[in-house]
């Protein structure tokens, strides 16, 4: 059964640009709408989140198709209006189940 049954949360996916002058040079950043994405949005376990060194309370895992384009760095914000931090992307491989998807470690 593949995994993709259980993707029925939504994140939009913003990345900053870099801002450059009429001559090429950088003058700042700005945040820079990239998608929206779906994929399974999930609290993290206690466990996880401390071998992570990460706070319980503020560490999510969002599930989603291999080929999504989220990178470390970005901003994610849910359709109530929360905002994380993407703090790692890993893409995990189970062939006998058809269950390959990205792993998307998120912090409020």
């Amino acid at each position: 059964m593949s995994i993709n049954k259980w993707y029925k949360d939504t994140l939009t996916i913003y990345r900053q640009e870099t801002i450059t002058d009429g001559n090429g040079n950088v003058v700042g950043t700005k945040e820079a709408e990239e998608d929206e994405i779906t994929g399974d949005l999930q609290q993290m376990t206690p466990e996880k989140a401390e071998t992570m060194n990460l706070s319980f309370r503020n560490s999510f895992v969002f599930r989603t198709a291999t080929n999504t384009d989220i990178k470390e760095g970005d901003i994610a914000k849910d359709t109530g209006g929360n905002e994380y931090g993407v703090v790692g992307v890993k893409e995990l491989s189970h062939s006998k189940m058809k269950n390959n998807h990205l792993e998307v470690i998120l912090r409020k």
